[in-house]
């Protein structure tokens, strides 16, 4: 008896504690998306090529603005004065005054300002280099809902004073955490998630809360009698589980050490004449025995257990084996390569793009990198990484822009050399949509920024030519233009100066 309830009070405290622990995650990772799309604006204006403040620049920015979750405003400053925000507004008398803080990255922040000078709308500032981004304070605060006696806050790591929005706190109020009371320890809760590279915390608590005692009577009894048998079943279905996951892990490994991965490659073209002008490189398993396991299924499973190492250089490898002949014949043709943050990050990544490029003659700009990780919390990191790949001879492209407003943050920080513009863009040009009508104004940025486009899903000659006439000199990708096939497929269609009609 006592086992069981023993049992129970530890799954009661262990799922209550995993709701915590997700609830501050989430608040977390929240947070992060806000830092890092303040982080974006700050780093898109001085990038601008446009006049500071004229038509064009204000435009811009109210671009950015509008494609932004959590950004209400942005502009250019000098000192401590606005000179001109996104919705064009005249220069402004009103000082911001000292900032209440300065974050890892040199930004001076304002946790409580008026918007243009109107105390009834309470923003959040941050300004770095001559630009100023307005955000909502508030912008976590549909994830502090209220949880039994929980209380969380976002706290400043190294210190217990919160300075954003909690269930208790509508607005940034300086107010002190305190740590939950300790009349039952052992029971306590008490989670506190950091992210490192980011100046904020999220903390969680909660006192004790005995379960068992709070069950009726007959639940009670109910508990003791099936506890054993329920913890049985449990057991067995978490022994199958593990087995299955172990099973994937022993096929994908010995499948990579086998070379049983296989390599399709999807033509690029120019919309303009139809030139087919790169390769993107897709990978493709299907085992012996069994049917095909989707990429979405074995990558994420080999950055878990640790083999995308493994397949990141056998692909590079393969890609590279396969189409150094073509590669050799148009001068003026490259292969791109998807790669992961993980790879992305680490430091065999050059190495072997080094070696390989080496070992099979071709020349690193005819290597094309795809930034495939859409979760941008490593943006700095993974600036610092693109620009090692960048200085060393490799070309960037950044895929799936338009999926999310993490793109933006990718967008004003990384060196990247094209976008490639989501399906939904194709799939809508000509249309009402909303993708439709703000493809002008992305495509204006892009101009701006000097950065090549790729359309990609492209599916009918209407699509086509329309996106050719909107975008001259882009690129397209799709089964317009041809279907995922192996090297020796596309190997004779494609040389030399192939055209797709």
């Amino acid at each position: 008896m006592i086992v069981v309830v023993a049992g129970f009070e530890l799954i009661s405290w262990q799922r209550r504690h995993s709701e915590l622990i997700f609830q501050a995650e989430l608040v977390l990772r929240r947070s992060v998306s806000v830092v890092n799309e303040v982080r974006a604006g700050l780093r898109l204006v001085p990038r601008l090529k446009t006049v500071p403040c004229s038509p064009d620049d204000i435009k811009a920015m109210r671009l950015f603005v509008e494609r932004s979750v959590f950004i209400v405003e942005m502009g250019r400053m000098s000192g401590d004065r606005i000179l001109c925000d996104s919705r064009g507004s005249a220069p402004r008398d009103d000082a911001l005054g000292p900032p209440d803080r300065v974050g890892l990255n040199g930004a001076k922040i304002w946790l409580r300002v008026p918007l243009r000078g109107d105390w009834r709308i309470v923003v959040s500032a941050a300004a770095r280099d001559g630009a100023i981004v307005f955000s909502r304070p508030t912008a976590a605060a549909d994830l502090f809902r209220p949880v039994g006696d929980a209380v969380a806050q976002v706290v400043p790591p190294g210190s217990l004073i919160a300075y954003a929005s909690s269930s208790r706190v509508e607005q940034p109020s300086g107010a002190t955490y305190i740590p939950p009371r300790r009349s039952n320890r052992w029971l306590d809760q008490s989670v506190l998630r950091c992210k490192e590279g980011f100046d904020v915390c999220v903390a969680v608590s909660e006192p004790a809360k005995p379960a068992f005692r709070a069950l009726p009577l007959g639940e009670q009894l109910a508990l003791l009698v099936g506890g054993a048998l329920l913890g049985k079943v449990c057991q067995a279905l978490l022994a199958a589980w593990l087995a299955s996951r172990r099973t994937l892990y022993r096929r994908l490994r010995r499948a990579i050490a086998r070379s049983e991965i296989t390599l399709h490659y999807q033509p690029l073209v120019r919309l303009e004449d139809r030139t087919v002008v790169g390769f993107e490189t897709l990978a493709r398993w299907r085992p012996k025995s069994g049917e095909d396991v989707s990429p979405d299924i074995f990558v994420p499973l080999a950055e878990r257990t640790g083999l995308l190492p493994a397949l990141t250089e056998f692909v590079i490898d393969r890609a590279l084996s396969d189409m150094s002949s073509m590669l050799s014949e148009r001068p003026d043709l490259y292969v791109s390569i998807n790669i992961a943050v993980q790879s992305l990050l680490s430091d065999e990544l050059l190495t072997a793009l080094k070696l390989y490029c080496d070992a099979h003659g071709v020349d690193r700009s005819r290597i094309v990198l795809e930034i495939t990780e859409r979760e941008t919390g490593e943006v700095e990191l993974i600036g610092d990484a693109v620009g090692r790949l960048r200085d060393a001879g490799f070309r960037i492209f950044l895929d799936d822009f338009g999926t999310g407003y993490s793109s933006l943050a990718y967008l004003a920080t990384l060196p990247i050399d094209t976008i490639k513009l989501d399906k939904l863009f194709s799939n809508s040009v000509g249309t009402s949509l909303v993708s439709s009508l703000v493809l002008g104004e992305i495509l204006h940025m892009m101009s701006t920024l000097n950065l090549s486009v790729v359309f990609e899903g492209i599916e009918t000659e209407e699509q086509a030519v329309a996106l050719g006439v909107i975008a001259p000199g882009a690129m397209g990708q799709g089964w317009l233009f041809g279907r995922p096939a192996p090297a020796g497929e596309i190997r004779g269609s494609s040389l030399p100066d192939a055209t797709v009609r």
